[in-house]
């Protein structure tokens, strides 16, 4: 696979990204919450999931597919059904 077709099949619309840095944490190409705790929130990406797991956690914006979460990120997760 090509540089430009990596860079391309990874910013796929129905693919989770996520970036972090410090206590925020942006979550991309969120479809739908599933799950929203102050220890773990669930999105639906499209064809997988995504978890962040910690402490504090805090939705702090949500628009344009994108999420800004806020706390003690602990561990992130891609997940997808059987």
């Amino acid at each position: 696979m090509s540089v430009k077709d990596k860079l391309l099949y990874d910013f796929s619309l129905n693919l989770p990204r996520v970036l972090i840095s410090g206590d925020i944490g942006i979550i991309d190409n969120v479809k739908r919450i599933v799950m929203l705790s102050n220890e773990q929130i669930i999105v639906h990406n499209g064809s997988k999931y995504t978890s962040a797991e910690g402490h504090n956690l805090i939705i702090k914006e949500l628009r344009d597919e994108r999420m800004l979460i806020s706390g003690e990120l602990e561990q992130i997760r891609f997940f997808k059904t059987l």
